[in-house]
């Protein structure tokens, strides 16, 4: 029997340090996965394959950052200037993505895409079409928040009539945390019977051999964009409760439009000692395995694949109640109650007193990891899907 062609699709750029990228980097080096299920997968387009820069790679960088991060703020003021930022890039980059794959020749059967602008700009595209349409939400089940935190004044109506014309045209809608789809269900009855949850698998780092600390310092890693929506801002302020600065040391691995923000507050508070900033690392499971405890203090996310690495290296973690993050809570570390710095202070309250329990929280964290967080699971449950649409 012939195997079945997938194809995924996204705006995003194929190398860029978010966790869609990394979704999509992952789907594209299963194919000896999509293979043993009938499956191949044929082709990933993205709307870039360039390498992915730094914030803060020079000066001219930083100049052009700040006059973007400027005009991005101007217009985002207004509906009119959202939808022109947004046409600017989400669906500028969604055309140059389906485009490839129209010119591509490969008639795939079935089709990932990753975000709303490349789903809607295919089905413009190509009315008719006899692939199969899945999209992956990347949220927590609730439709173009992240797009609402990061364009406040958006035309709410326009985020509907995107959302509708998405999920009616879609054969399968992907969940990536089941208390994702749980919202999804809640908030969406009509479009419920085609949503399912899928596992979100990544190959992972070795298992850590280290014990945790009883009398020195707890060293936390949070890995991640740094912005708005990922708060580390909020983790660095909540080293000034207390003794906490003398309790914990907090490295911050990523880069983002807040990362110079964020050294700021460091600098203003005199937090040197107690903060370390590292930026964007192709070697995130050297910084994994020098710490002690995984912290994201996120102000939403879908599934958390940073700290899914963190479970693959047996970190415990301390995660924010949002998206899908509670199912990775079972034993093995601490769940904040939100964003804000007074719970995120709680929690490392928590984290200090029951710091004898931490090492066994971690290997809970590896047995979480390996029981249901395999690449093949996540493969799995896409053809799984696949063979009922």
């Amino acid at each position: 029997m012939p195997l079945r062609d997938v194809v995924q699709i996204s705006q995003s750029a194929y190398n860029a340090p978010n966790g869609v990228a990394g979704y999509i980097r992952r789907l594209s080096e299963s194919d000896a996965e999509f293979h043993s299920f009938g499956y191949s997968l044929s082709g990933t387009f993205c709307s870039s394959y360039a390498p992915a820069t730094s914030y803060e790679s020079n000066n001219v960088k930083k100049f052009r950052l700040r006059i973007k991060q400027l005009a991005k703020t101007v217009l985002s003021r207004s509906k009119l200037g959202s939808l022109l930022l947004i046409n600017a890039t989400f669906r500028r980059n969604a055309d140059r993505a389906v485009n490839s794959y129209l010119s591509s020749g490969i008639c795939a059967d079935y089709l990932i895409f990753h975000d709303p602008f490349s789903f809607l700009s295919f089905i413009n595209k190509k009315p008719k079409h006899r692939e199969k349409l899945a999209i992956v939400t990347h949220d927590n089940g609730e439709f173009g928040k992240m797009l609402h935190e990061q364009f406040p004044k958006i035309d709410l109506n326009y985020l509907a009539q995107l959302r509708d014309s998405v999920y009616t045209n879609a054969d399968a809608i992907v969940l990536v945390g089941n208390e994702c789809l749980k919202r999804f269900q809640l908030l969406y009855p009509r479009w419920s019977n085609k949503a399912f949850h899928v596992h979100t698998g990544i190959n992972g780092f070795e298992a850590r051999k280290r014990n945790c600390p009883e009398r020195r310092l707890l060293n936390l890693v949070t890995v991640g964009t740094v912005n708005s929506r990922k708060n580390q801002i909020s983790l660095i302020r909540a080293l000034l409760d207390g003794d906490n600065r003398e309790v914990f040391h907090l490295t911050v691995v990523g880069d983002g439009d807040q990362l110079i923000e964020c050294k700021q507050e460091v600098a203003r508070y005199h937090l040197e000692d107690a903060v370390d900033f590292v930026g964007s690392s192709s070697d995130v499971g050297r910084y994994l395995h020098d710490a002690d405890v995984f912290c994201m203090a996120s102000k939403d996310e879908g599934l958390p694949v940073a700290a899914l690495e963190a479970m693959s290296v047996g970190l415990p973690l301390a995660l924010t109640d949002v998206g899908g993050c509670s199912e990775l809570i079972d034993g093995n570390g601490v769940l904040i109650a939100d964003s804000s710095e007074s719970a995120i202070c709680e929690a490392l309250h928590f984290l200090n007193i029951h710091r004898s329990e931490l090492q066994q929280y971690g290997k809970k964290s590896r047995l979480l990891f390996e029981q249901q967080h395999s690449r093949k699971r996540m493969v799995m449950d896409f053809c799984d899907i696949f063979n009922l649409i």
